[in-house]
């Protein structure tokens, strides 16, 4: 295990210092089964041009010839597998390489299929979110010193919507927010901010339909307002709305879809 970990960080890291930072179709990866072809870009989005910031994005695209009809699936990871107490994990290294992804490492080096690739049924968009996890980063040192939560949530908010200009063939697909461990955090705030952002008609609505995350929600964590949950969402889940703004917690894995 250890030894596939380390192979894997040195497969992102080629990607990263590839041609491919910038948005590009990547046409290859260094040992990619030569009888499997999938799309795939990878590349930085802008979040604040002033500090600096930018988060590293991995995009695969649902293996379909319809692929633009079926949703766009956000994955984040949190701490699981990288420190006792997060945030700090890879969405690209762990989740995409190791979780749900396309490829897995093997123990040779080379890369092998993954059977239960979520992009059977879904286009994935694996995000190093905050600055300072995987290659996202920030020119402003301040940045690293002075964070928080919701800052993250805006900064994955503006994420999404220059994401979704820069590819426009999935403004108006089903948006999926997904994600385990200190995502669990990330996600919901999120939520609230696309919710709140939509309610602006002169913005590009994003398509949001349902939110889920492997992560008990914490004591005190007030995290989406009451009013909020019972405007555009349903639990799945025999919790109510009111239990999760008292700090309750939610049974694990909890999903949220909305209307």
């Amino acid at each position: 295990m250890a030894g596939s970990r380390f192979l894997g960080t040195i497969l992102v890291s080629w990607l990263c210092l590839s041609q491919w930072c910038n948005g590009e179709l990547i046409e290859s990866l260094p040992g990619q089964p030569s009888n499997y072809v999938v799309t795939q870009y990878s590349g930085y989005i802008v979040t604040n041009e002033n500090h600096g910031r930018s988060l590293f994005y991995y995009f695969i695209e649902a293996a379909s010839v319809n692929h633009t009809s079926l949703p766009v699936t956000m994955w984040l990871n949190g701490e699981i597998y990288c420190y006792d107490e997060g945030p700090g994990c890879s969405s690209l290294g762990f989740g995409a390489f190791m979780e749900n992804g396309p490829f897995q490492v093997g123990e040779d080096g080379l890369l092998v299929l993954n059977h239960h690739s979520w992009n059977l049924e879904s286009n994935m968009l694996y995000v190093e979110s905050p600055i300072g996890v995987g290659f996202s980063y920030s020119k402003t040192d301040e940045d690293y010193i002075d964070w928080n939560d919701t800052q993250t949530a805006n900064d994955n908010l503006v994420f999404i919507t220059k994401w979704l200009e820069e590819f426009p063939l999935y403004k108006d697909a089903p948006f999926f927010l997904v994600g385990e461990s200190y995502a669990g955090h990330y996600i919901p705030q999120l939520a609230e901010l696309i919710l709140k952002y939509n309610k602006n008609p002169k913005a590009t609505q994003i398509n949001l339909k349902a939110i889920a995350f492997k992560e008990k929600w914490k004591e005190n964590d007030d995290i989406i307002e009451e009013d909020v949950i019972e405007e555009v969402c349903e639990l799945e889940k025999n919790v109510s709305a009111n239990e999760i703004v008292e700090g309750k917690e939610c049974a694990e894995p909890t999903m949220m879809r909305f209307k």
